[in-house]
């Protein structure tokens, strides 16, 4: 039977989950960049909310790597070894790039000044080339994503946080506002659709914890949220090498596709992960890889793959590395996929280690209850073959506040935390069996 892996959101319904039995298909190697590319030190170091996700990139043969202390880069041409050079940048908390021959535009983690670095010579010295613009709403600002039109590369938008899309024709000297609706919770994505470039997205999570979908199909002139869903984040598009009208997306558990150049949207899979990226292999369309980390801490990686063009997805790849923390990217160059988990570094991986077998089911029953909460919560896995169960709460910024282990029910005095939404994880021995958010008041 094929594995099915379901995200449940919220509420106090029992449900049933079926979940796979995890196996491991071969050895990622490793190739460095641990302590410089700890997303999680990072996130606690620029105390963000949990909100710095630096976005890596592979242009040409090169692998580039934002982190809080600049841009390091390291050729593919040559893995035998784990060495990485500090590019661009130097002591810059660098969330994300645009890269045109010797022009490196990035954008950093600030939000009063130095938002926008510009070098002109491929990264020896730079200068501060925020614009007031960025300016015009409050004193403040944040931006979280840039992104270059594939076909004119002076054409650039930028997403802010809680400020909407804005767009420059000068590679970044001046700019003006594309969209003025601004998420305000999370801020994940923006880019052109590379097959019709009059076609602009951006994407994340409003402060409702409803995600979002923002589409323009004249350049940004007019726009329409095409997709919304409570409790929930859209992490990343891919689209078609060559069909404008396909375009997949993922996020909080779900994985969307939209044939109609994303005006409508069907769920064409599921996974316990918090999706973070998706892509296509490089030489076949039919193919796509995604992955992702669980909404808290886990070392068990996991890669999905679809063979039919993302109409249906099998887990493909599990491996436990320690202190991974999970999947934030992943890239295809030459072949083989590159991997960069959240606390670990880069590893690399040969697709021909994928498996390409079925996986077999064991069933467990959850409850978790009530929710709202009070002073405990009730905790039931019925059928549970597993040694031990145990359930972990995080906080709204996925910090660990409360676990315990049990055989198959406990109560979990939650009298001592304070009012507030909290996440949580139900794990059966080393398996994920549910996950959610509850509700203590």
């Amino acid at each position: 039977m094929r594995n099915i892996l379901i995200q449940i959101k919220s509420g106090c319904i029992i449900v049933i989950l079926f979940f796979g039995i995890e196996k491991s298909y071969g050895q990622m190697s490793y190739l460095g960049l641990k302590s410089e590319s700890n997303v999680r030190a990072a996130q606690l170091q620029l105390n963000d909310g949990g909100l710095y996700w630096p976005k890596s990139q592979i242009i040409d043969s090169v692998m580039y790597m934002p982190t809080i202390n600049g841009i390091y880069r390291k050729n593919l041409n040559s893995i035998s070894d784990t060495l990485w050079s500090l590019y661009a940048f130097p002591g810059v908390p660098v969330r994300d790039f645009i890269k045109h021959n010797d022009s490196v535009l990035a954008i950093t983690a600030m939000f009063q000044d130095s938002l926008l670095l510009l070098s002109v010579d491929n990264g020896l010295t730079y200068i501060n080339f925020t614009s007031p613009y960025f300016f015009n709403y409050e004193p403040t600002n944040t931006i979280r994503r840039i992104s270059k039109n594939p076909l004119n590369p002076n054409s650039i938008i930028a997403l802010h946080d809680a400020y909407g899309v804005s767009k420059s024709n000068d590679f970044g000297n001046t700019w003006f506002e594309l969209n003025a609706w601004g998420g305000g919770y999370q801020e994940r994505f923006v880019g052109f659709n590379p097959n019709d470039t009059t076609n602009i997205f951006y994407t994340g999570e409003i402060e409702a914890f409803y995600s979002y979908i923002q589409s323009s199909y004249n350049s940004g002139i007019t726009w329409s949220l095409v997709h919304s869903m409570q409790n929930d984040c859209i992490h990343h598009l891919a689209f078609h090498p060559t069909n404008p009208d396909v375009i997949i997306s993922v996020g909080e558990g779900l994985i969307r596709k939209s044939q109609d150049r994303g005006l409508t949207w069907n769920i064409v899979g599921s996974s316990a992960l918090y999706l973070y990226k998706i892509i296509y292999d490089e030489a076949d369309s039919n193919i796509l890889y995604t992955t992702g980390a669980f909404n808290g801490y886990d070392d068990t990686l996991r890669i999905y793959r679809s063979t039919d063009g993302g109409n249906n997805w099998s887990l493909a790849y599990t491996e436990i590395i320690l202190n991974s923390g999970g999947i934030l990217d992943i890239h295809m160059y030459q072949g083989k996929l590159f991997i960069y988990t959240l606390i670990n570094g880069v590893f690399m991986l040969d697709p021909v280690l994928l498996s390409t077998q079925e996986f077999d089911n064991t069933k467990n029953e959850v409850q978790v209850f009530p929710n709202p909460a009070g002073a405990f919560l009730n905790v039931k896995v019925n059928g549970s073959e597993h040694e031990f169960v145990e359930i972990i709460l995080y906080d709204i910024t996925s910090h660990k506040v409360l676990e315990q282990k049990f055989r198959e029910s406990c109560y979990l005095n939650i009298e001592s935390l304070a009012k507030g939404i909290y996440l949580y994880e139900v794990r059966c021995g080393n398996s994920l069996c549910k996950k959610g958010k509850v509700v203590k008041h």
